[in-house]
């Protein structure tokens, strides 16, 4: 972002997000409402990543359930806290290592696709964006699950 400025007095900037997931990372985290205070940058030039996505929004701070659904679809992503145009805090989303009413599991004959039970998922520290349903078993990544 050499030589372009990117400033909000208070909100959220979310950093280091895959090249063009931006799109995706917004519509799961059903932000709508706040489009006219978000600002979308794709494909930006990364010296880590090589290319980047970046997202700030205005007047918005992540909720815990928000920050899970960030570390499962940008798992190098940064949160930037801002207040008053500066950085309060920086920091890495965390997942638990069991997720709760985050994802639908993909395995259409699972218990929770028949029945109203919990949606539960256990994350793989070795690889953040897979995940394994608590009730069968079954493997799925986060770009195939369906978030609730």
């Amino acid at each position: 972002m050499k030589g372009r400025s990117v400033t909000t007095e208070s909100g959220t900037v979310v950093d280091h997000i895959p090249c063009w997931q931006a799109p995706a990372l917004l519509e799961v985290l059903k932000l709508k409402e706040l489009a006219p205070r978000t600002i979308l940058l794709l494909g930006q030039t990364s010296k880590t990543l090589g290319a980047k996505d970046l997202v700030v929004f205005q007047g918005w701070g992540p909720t815990l359930l928000d920050e899970q659904k960030i570390a499962l679809l940008a798992p190098g992503a940064t949160i930037n806290r801002l207040e008053d145009g500066e950085i309060v805090r920086k920091y890495p989303p965390r997942l638990p290592e069991l997720v709760e009413q985050l994802v639908v599991c993909t395995n259409s004959r699972c218990i929770t696709n028949a029945e109203d039970v919990p949606h539960r998922a256990r994350t793989d520290e070795k690889k953040p964006s897979s995940l394994h349903c608590y009730y069968c078993d079954h493997k799925f990544s986060a770009l195939e699950a369906r978030f609730l």
